[in-house]
C-alpha cells in the first residue's frame, strides 16, 4: 500500500505565468482557462480529481522587481498579480475548485515563481483562494522543493516537475 495521494483523475496545467503589466502579459486566453479549471472541478463528482498547476503559476520576472527573486516584494508583487482584474476569473476558478470537496490543488514552483516557496506568499494564495474555510484550505498543496509532486491513479505513479530541475540554463539553486 502506498502513502501517496491517491486519485481517481489527475490533470495538469503548466507555465500559466500570471503577471505583468497590461500590454506584456503572456496569458491573454483568460477566460477559456478558468472555464478550464471550471470544466475539471466538475469531473467524477464523486471522485478524488486533482489539479497539479506545475510551476510558473505567475511570472514575477514579468513584474517590476529588483534582481531575480522579490525577496523584500514578494508579497506585494503576488498581490497585485492576485489583484489583478486580467486574472480575477481564474482566481476565481481556482477558488472555486479548492472549495469542492473531493478536489485536490496542487501548486509546484517554477523557475518564475520561485517567490511561492515563501511561507508569506503561501498564505496569502491560500486565503484567496479558501479564505477561513479549513477543510479548503487542506486541499491546497505546495510542493516547493524543487522534488515536484507526486501521486497516484489507479496503479499507475504520476510524477509531476516543472522541468527547469534538469535545465542547467534554468535550474533553481535550492540549496542557497
Amino acid at each position: 500500500m502506498s502513502d501517496l495521494p491517491a486519485f481517481d483523475e489527475v490533470h495538469v496545467i503548466s507555465d500559466i505565468h500570471m503577471g505583468g503589466k497590461p500590454g506584456f502579459q503572456i496569458l491573454r486566453e483568460t477566460n477559456r482557462l478558468a472555464n478550464f479549471i471550471r470544466w475539471i472541478a466538475k469531473q467524477r463528482p464523486d471522485g478524488r480529481v486533482a489539479l497539479i498547476l506545475n510551476g510558473d503559476v505567475f511570472d514575477t520576472l514579468a513584474e517590476d522587481i529588483r534582481g531575480y527573486v522579490a525577496v523584500d516584494e514578494a508579497e506585494a508583487t503576488v498581490q497585485r498579480i492576485m489583484n489583478d482584474a486580467s486574472f480575477a476569473q481564474i482566481w476565481d476558478a481556482l477558488a472555486e475548485f479548492a472549495l469542492k470537496e473531493g478536489r485536490t490543488l496542487v501548486i509546484i514552483i517554477g523557475n518564475h515563481d520561485i517567490e511561492v516557496a515563501f511561507p508569506p506568499v503561501q498564505r496569502l494564495i491560500l486565503a484567496r483562494l479558501a479564505g477561513d474555510n479549513l477543510p479548503a484550505r487542506a486541499r491546497i498543496e505546495f510542493s516547493t522543493a524543487g522534488a515536484g509532486y507526486t501521486c497516484t491513479v489507479g496503479n499507475a505513479r504520476i510524477y509531476c516537475i516543472h522541468g527547469n530541475e534538469v535545465d542547467p540554463w534554468n535550474y533553481n539553486r535550492y540549496e542557497d
